[in-house]
């Protein structure tokens, strides 16, 4: 509640503010009075409050409307920890806010399979490496002089390949090689074939006439790789391709070979006798190829050393 004053005769505003304790302006604008020289006595004033008292007013209310220090300052600490980030020594020694992290970025149902993973280093894996394995070579029923004399008689004519040798032919033929490298000669002869025991290199190969008695060739001999091998190529020349490769060339055909009959042919084989080699070479004389036709022989032999 605000203090009155009732202007007596010869107040003056200024008289009035000093004496209350106000300002004469603060006086005036309270009371409405645009000019201090015109009062008039009797008329009550309403005092401001006085400025010192209206500064303390003012403190007291910031005062009241202001939280105190200390629940400020809580307040702001509280809300620093909310949004600092975790520092890895608290993290270390809070492990729930660690499996927190881990469930966020690496969301399963097991944490702790989870927590394994990113703490050890993903293992190196060895790819599996499967061996290869050779397929095993099928290997033909009968020796390749007999498939060749069937199949040229047939009107074959493709080339004889390493293929179209048994294994055991295959090494046979490397050893004849090597007996032929190791008398210093570029070419296979009948001596290199090595089966038959003295006497002459073409006592199991000849037929007709009177060598039809020492042509008798037995079952065992056709089972010979050496004897295949004799009858199927004979006489070869040893070549060697760009990469080393021992290569055996020659021509599958019959240097007797005739324009013949079934006459013809029934007398042949009525020389022959008993001899196999004798009986084959008949039909081969009679309807096998010629000198210059049948199929070419060209047998890769790999890398062979000299003897």
């Amino acid at each position: 509640m605000s203090l009155k004053y009732t202007i007596q005769s010869g107040d003056t505003l200024s008289q009035i503010a000093q004496s209350m304790g106000v300002n004469m302006t603060e006086l005036a604008k309270a009371n409405g009075i645009e000019d201090a020289n015109k009062i008039r006595a009797g008329r009550k004033l309403s005092m401001p409050s006085p400025p010192k008292e209206a500064d303390k007013v003012r403190a007291v209310q910031e005062q009241m409307l202001r939280p105190k220090k200390t629940e400020v300052q809580k307040e702001k600490t509280a809300i620093q920890k909310k949004a600092a980030p975790v520092r890895s020594s608290e993290r270390s020694e809070d492990p729930s806010l660690f499996r927190k992290a881990v469930n966020f970025f690496a969301p399963n149902d097991n944490t702790a399979e989870n927590t394994s993973m990113l703490s050890k280093p993903t293992p190196k894996v060895t790819p599996k490496v499967t061996p290869k394995v050779e397929k095993k070579r099928d290997e033909p029923i009968l020796p390749a002089n007999i498939r060749q004399l069937i199949y040229d008689v047939s009107g074959g004519d493709e080339t004889i390949t390493e293929d179209d040798l048994k294994s055991s032919e295959i090494a046979s033929l490397i050893k004849i090689v090597q007996n032929a490298q190791g008398r210093g000669s570029a070419s296979i002869g009948y001596d290199d074939y090595k089966t038959t025991k003295g006497g002459s290199a073409y006592a199991d190969v000849t037929y007709g006439g009177k060598s039809r008695t020492k042509a008798t060739t037995t079952a065992s001999q056709l089972d010979n790789p050496a004897f295949s091998m004799k009858t199927l190529i004979g006489q070869a020349a040893i070549s060697k391709d760009a990469d080393g490769n021992t290569i055996i060339i020659d021509r599958y055909n019959f240097n007797d070979a005739v324009d013949g009959s079934l006459f013809d042919y029934a007398k042949d084989v009525k020389k022959v006798g008993l001899s196999l080699y004798g009986q084959a070479r008949a039909v081969g004389k009679h309807f096998g190829s010629k000198p210059g036709e049948g199929s070419h022989v060209v047998i890769n032999l790999g890398k062979l050393s000299n003897v």
